[in-house]
């Protein structure tokens, strides 16, 4: 009888060290919704400047990470219509004038894999699809020791800044799996938050599911010309050059930052 209970114990104690391993494998695989705020940056011609409180200075989309230990998928949610019109009268010397603003969310999607290190993005520009093909950022994360909860998480703060923008990220340990929204990752757990150029962009995660992915749910995109970043940002900067010289100065810019 003794021996019987014996065994029972044994069998119970490796049943309960077994459980929380099995619960910690869970947090490896799922999805995360977030919700990306991004703050407009309007520049109008001077008697454009009493039009600017009719026009958004924000606009909101829904975002989502699917991820396991290996790969990670980033792109829009289904739910999020990713197109938001907004439609304003004024009226000037030359009588009434409408107005039609347009703003969509990125409708890039982003593949990682950390085992190899490499990334490939799919991004639509000027009605043409490309592939950017590249290796995964190593950004120069400095951890502050600061702390907060974040979608019902303990994360912890990490900081960087360089010549092109300051972010600020807060990232669990709780989820293994190291990547993020967007391009950025790299820190020793899931990064849930992001605060890009002090509230420009805001990317925080709004609900968080554990499950077990299908095999074909995170795939590498195919369809589109394969270029480097290097090559894709002088497409941008040639085309971008183009058509401001077309246009001229009779324009109404909105610059976001993403």
């Amino acid at each position: 009888m003794q021996r019987l209970k014996n065994k029972k114990m044994k069998n119970l104690l490796l049943l309960i060290a077994i459980v929380p391993a099995f619960l910690f494998a869970q947090n490896n695989e799922g999805k995360i919704t977030y919700s990306e705020e991004v703050k407009f940056q309007i520049d109008l011609p001077e008697d454009m400047e009493h039009m600017r409180d009719k026009i958004p200075s924000s606009q909101s989309f829904e975002k989502e990470l699917i991820f396991n230990e290996s790969t990670s998928l980033w792109k829009n949610a289904e739910t999020d219509a990713t197109e938001h019109e907004a439609t304003f009268e004024d009226t000037n010397e030359q009588g009434n004038v409408r107005i039609k603003m347009v703003t969509t969310g990125s409708e890039s999607v982003l593949y990682k894999d950390f085992d190899k290190n490499q990334k490939v993005e799919k991004t639509d520009f000027m009605g043409k699809v490309f592939l950017i093909n590249g290796e995964l950022k190593a950004y120069p994360w400095k951890l502050t020791g600061e702390t907060k909860s974040v979608a019902g998480y303990d994360c912890q703060q990490a900081i960087f800044q360089d010549t092109t923008q300051k972010v600020e990220a807060w990232f669990t340990p709780q989820i293994s799996v190291s990547t993020g929204p967007a391009d950025f990752g790299a820190l020793p757990g899931m990064i849930l938050e992001l605060s890009i150029d002090d509230g420009q962009t805001t990317i925080s995660a709004t609900k968080i599911e554990f499950e077990k992915l299908e095999s074909d749910e995170i795939q590498a995109p195919k369809k589109g010309k394969k270029v480097s970043q290097e090559e894709f940002d002088a497409v941008v900067e040639a085309k971008t050059k183009e058509m401001a010289e077309e246009m001229g100065g009779n324009t109404m810019r909105i610059k976001v930052r993403q």
